[in-house]
């Protein structure tokens, strides 16, 4: 009978030793599963922020090539110093023109009034 017992409580042993390495290993397996999709997810969420910052990123870049268009386009359309100095040039001939036209202006303006002056000194006498 001692032979029976000892089989059993050996068969037991071995059947908690069994149970408790496919514990282990169970827990184990577990834990790295745990890992893994800790590790996945920081992943994504970092992939995640990275394409959001790209896509940011982009969107400013593209205002800046377009605000940059816009300044090269009113550049090309800007005359050059050239022309520039025709149009100061111009500008200045119609100044002293103009200044030319009120002088005569005024000149046109007194022999008006002498002349009604005249008429009226005419029309008294």
């Amino acid at each position: 009978m001692s032979r029976g017992i000892r089989a059993r409580y050996a068969m037991k042993t071995d059947l908690y030793f069994w149970k408790f390495a496919f514990d282990i290993i169970q827990t184990a397996i577990m834990v790295g599963i745990s890992i893994y999709v800790w590790i996945a997810t920081k992943h994504k969420v970092n992939a995640d922020k990275i394409a959001q910052l790209e896509e940011a990123h982009n969107k400013e870049l593209s205002s800046v090539k377009n605000r940059l268009t816009e300044i090269d386009t009113t550049i090309k359309n800007m005359p050059a110093r050239d022309q520039i100095s025709r149009i100061h040039r111009r500008i200045d001939e119609l100044s002293q023109s103009v200044h030319s036209m009120n002088g005569e202006m005024k000149g046109l303006t007194d022999n008006s009034r002498l002349i009604l002056d005249t008429l009226v000194a005419k029309e008294k006498q």
